[in-house]
């Protein structure tokens, strides 16, 4: 049975409250994760408050650099020392025995890209079973994956990735601070060789509020729309064969 070492990392910004709730359930199931790291992209008035959650929970925090979303998780890509590196969102809740149910798909298939679906508490129209994540279409936005064992869908919040992809220096798009440019990251990935498969019948209890979001910017997620549209018309399809 192959050794799986999984670290978790956790991009958080101005939201100490959520990320503490999300630390408490993962806690959990420490004995079963090699490292968590948060890299706090914060105002400097919340970083008392990183600290203290950093004490209390015995995990590492990192200085994001302050250049959005994405900057962040690929510098939380870098620093993991695990065979396997889990991207959480501060604003996700694990339900019980989730990672020990994600460990078994990991060992079943060590190369492949895992994707994990969510359910929204918060959301009265998200679906109650939960949802996959989508995959790019020729719009410009995601859509419903066709296969759930070759697909291009990736959880900008909740994949698991062998750390083999980020040692070959492959990142996220930095040019855009925020928007859907985790959509190409799924699409470029499956261009270069990579498997991405969704966890069946796996789900993390995202409590997503619109009102409380650490960044929107309506202007930003229109310009990244059409960079998805440019990318899959002109290079993806291009490539399928």
């Amino acid at each position: 049975m192959p050794i799986i070492k999984l670290s978790v990392v956790i991009p958080s910004r101005n939201r100490p409250n959520l990320l503490r709730k999300c630390l408490i359930a993962l806690n959990k199931e420490r004995h079963l994760v090699f490292e968590i790291i948060v890299g706090n992209n914060s105002s400097l008035k919340y970083l008392e408050a990183y600290q203290g959650i950093r004490d209390e929970f015995k995990i590492k925090l990192i200085k994001g650099k302050k250049k959005g979303l994405y900057k962040n998780h690929n510098h939380l890509y870098k620093s993991a020392k695990g065979t396997h590196v889990r991207v959480m969102d501060d604003d996700h809740i694990i339900p019980s025995n989730h990672i020990f149910e994600t460990l078994k798909f990991i060992r079943s298939d060590t190369k492949a890209i895992w994707s994990i679906g969510e359910k929204q508490p918060l959301n009265p129209k998200w679906p109650k079973k939960g949802r996959y994540p989508g995959e790019l279409t020729s719009g410009g936005f995601s859509d419903n994956l066709k296969n759930i064992d070759d697909c291009t869908a990736i959880g900008c919040g909740s994949t698991i990735y062998p750390i083999e992809i980020f040692k070959k220096k492959i990142f996220y798009i930095e040019r855009y601070k925020f928007g859907s440019i985790w959509l190409e990251f799924g699409v470029r990935l499956k261009m270069l060789g990579y498997k991405i498969r969704v966890m069946p019948n796996i789900f993390i209890n995202h409590y997503y509020n619109e009102n409380k979001r650490s960044f929107n910017d309506l202007k930003m997620n229109q310009e990244t729309r059409i960079v998805m549209i440019l990318f899959y018309n002109l290079i993806f399809k291009r490539n399928i064969k």
